[in-house]
Formats: C-alpha cells, structure tokens, sequence
C-alpha cells in the first residue's frame, strides 16, 4: 500500500524516534525493531523511578508490567524509602530476567543463521 501522506510518516517516525531517544531503537528483551511498535519501559515503575528506562516493544512491555504484578510488586510509589528501595530491587530483577532469557533466544538465533550460512 502506497503511504500517501510521506511527510506525516516521516515525523510522526521522527516523533517516536525522540521519545525513544535512541537513533536505531530496538526492544531490548525480543529484538524487534518496527518503531511503531516499541516504547518506553520504566523498569522499576514510572512513581517508583523514571530514570531507569528501556526500550521494549509492546508485546514485552505488557509482559513486563504482568510479570511486575505477579511478582506482588504495584504500580504505586511507596512512601518509606527502604520500602521503595526493595521494591525498586525486586522490579529491576524481573527485568534483567527476562532480558537474560531474552539475549538468550537471539544468541540461540544468530548461532543457527551463523550454522545455515557455513552449510
């Protein structure tokens, strides 16, 4: 299908390419890379810290936040610091799990291209 409005694709991709702030966004955990697809992930909670952040596609980020709850860790900012900081802990090792198991399955990818090419 021919894009018949160029110019508002190219800055709405301009847009989301600034909210992302990186130059060639991918999501960190899966791999994939339509930018229309992905968006920020502030991994520990956006009330608990807004600086630790990644880029995720939304498939993963819907995980993540499930995962979060799961793992009996809300969506809300706890008032004790020390509280705040467990939980800030607890959110960031759901995070790096799944984005271990996530490098993971695209090391497992790569190796088996790497094996089809050479054969």
């Amino acid at each position: 299908m021919k894009n018949v409005r160029p110019l508002r694709a190219a800055c709405r991709k301009a847009r989301r390419q600034a909210l992302l702030g990186v130059e060639n966004p991918c999501c960190v955990i899966c791999g994939e890379t339509a930018i229309e697809c992905l968006e920020v992930h502030e991994i520990a909670g956006f009330r608990r810290d807004r600086e630790t952040r990644g880029v995720v596609c939304r498939n993963c980020h819907r995980k993540q936040t499930a995962r979060l709850l799961d793992a009996g860790i809300d969506m809300v900012r706890e008032e004790d610091p020390r509280a705040r900081t467990v939980q800030w802990m607890r959110a960031n090792a759901v995070f790096l799990r799944d984005l271990a198991e996530g490098w993971e399955r695209q090391a497992k990818f790569l190796s088996q291209c790497e094996e089809d090419h050479e054969n």
